[in-house]
C-alpha cells in the first residue's frame, strides 16, 4: 500500500500551502514543513529578511518573494497566476507562527478560495496556543482578541472583555504593556493573569499574577520583548 505524503490537486492547478514556522526557536518546525518548503516552487514571506535566516538554517533554496501589507494585492495576482495558469505550488509563511493571524496572509487565502485553489494547512507553532497552555486557565473555550485598540473604542472593548466567561488571549507590545495592564486592571479588578514574554526564545519568561500584582511588578521595570497576555474568564476561580 502506498501512502501519499501530500494531497494532489483535483485539476491542473497547483496548491497553496499555509506553512507554520517557529515563533522564536528555530527548532520549532515540523519535518513536513521543511519538506514542503523545499519542494515548493515559490515561498511568499511576510518578512524576507527574517525568513531567510530560517530557510538558510535548513538549507532551503526555494525562490523567495515578499508578501506583505503593502504589496498583497499585486502579489496575490502573481501567486494565483502561478498556481492557476502554471500549476506551480506556492508556500505562504508569516514573519513567525501561523500565517493569516494578524498578517496579510488572510487576503491571499480568501482570494485563493474564490479562485477554487486547493489550500493545504501545514500546522505548527502559534503564540496564542503556546501562551494559553501554560496559563493554568481553562483551554476548552477561549477568546483571542489580538491587540487592544490603541485609541478609539479601547475602553469599550475592555469593558466588553470584562464580561467574558471564556479565557482571554491578547498580544501586547513592550511600549504599551504598562498602560494596557493598568487599563485592564481598572475595569477587570482582581482577575488572574498569565504574562508570557519572548516565548520559545532565550529570555522566555512566564509569570502568574493577579492584575493588581502585574501592574505593581512592571511599574518600575524596563519592558522588553513580545508579550502574550492570558486573562482568566469572569467566572474562573
Amino acid at each position: 500500500m502506498r501512502y501519499r505524503l501530500e494531497p494532489e490537486s483535483d485539476d491542473k492547478k497547483g496548491i497553496l500551502y499555509i506553512v507554520s514556522t517557529p515563533i522564536g526557536n528555530l527548532e520549532d518546525i515540523t519535518l513536513r514543513a521543511i519538506r514542503v518548503l523545499k519542494e515548493s516552487d515559490m515561498i511568499a514571506a511576510e518578512n524576507t529578511r527574517t525568513s531567510k535566516k530560517l530557510l538558510n538554517h535548513y538549507g532551503i533554496n526555494t525562490h523567495l518573494i515578499s508578501y506583505n501589507q503593502h504589496n498583497k494585492k499585486r502579489r496575490t495576482k502573481q501567486i494565483l497566476s502561478l498556481i492557476c495558469e502554471e500549476s506551480k505550488n506556492v508556500s505562504l509563511i508569516s514573519e513567525s507562527g501561523t500565517p493569516g493571524i494578524l498578517d496579510p496572509g488572510f487576503y491571499l487565502i480568501r482570494e485563493a478560495i474564490k479562485n477554487r485553489v486547493k489550500i493545504v494547512s501545514i500546522p505548527g507553532c502559534s503564540a496564542i496556543l503556546a501562551g494559553l497552555v501554560i496559563s493554568g486557565f481553562p483551554m476548552n473555550r477561549f477568546l483571542f482578541e489580538g491587540f487592544l485598540p490603541t485609541k478609539k473604542g479601547r475602553k469599550k472593548k475592555i469593558e466588553q472583555l470584562s464580561k467574558e466567561e471564556r479565557t482571554i488571549v491578547l498580544f501586547e507590545s513592550p511600549h504599551r504593556l504598562k498602560k494596557s495592564l493598568q487599563d485592564i486592571f481598572e475595569v477587570f479588578g482582581e482577575r488572574k493573569i498569565a504574562i508570557a514574554r519572548e516565548l520559545t526564545k532565550k529570555f522566555e519568561e512566564v509569570l502568574h499574577f493577579s492584575l493588581r500584582e502585574a501592574v505593581e511588578y512592571y511599574k518600575n521595570r524596563e519592558v522588553r520583548g513580545e508579550f502574550v497576555l492570558v486573562i482568566a474568564g469572569e467566572t474562573f476561580s
